[in-house]
């Protein structure tokens, strides 16, 4: 993964909300587990960060796939709720930026 250096270095500087990981084991997170937490736990700075990291599309990919999959969804209720609104209303937005603006 060509963000690997920087995915590590947003890890280490937010170890604390992976308290429960070994510190030589946080850097092998998987995505789903590092977004999930993020969102759940981490402050607007920390979401943002994050958007910038990933890219808000592929947050938004595997938000919606892990909802998807309800056995292994750990989401706080309110927290998947708002990010189901923001993310649907955010991809429409910029669908609609783009299919009528951009043309």
């Amino acid at each position: 993964m060509k963000n690997k250096k920087n995915i590590n270095g947003f890890i280490k500087n937010h170890s604390a909300l992976f308290w429960y990981i070994k510190k030589s084991k946080q850097t092998k997170i998987s995505l789903n587990l590092l977004i999930e937490t993020i969102l759940n736990y981490g402050t607007l700075d920390d979401v943002r960060e994050l958007f910038k990291l990933l890219g808000f599309k592929n947050v938004a990919d595997i938000f919606f796939k892990t909802i998807k999959n309800n056995y292994r969804c750990n989401y706080l209720p309110p927290v998947k709720n708002f990010f189901t609104l923001f993310f649907k209303k955010c991809v429409r937005s910029a669908f609609i930026y783009k299919f009528y603006l951009c043309h």
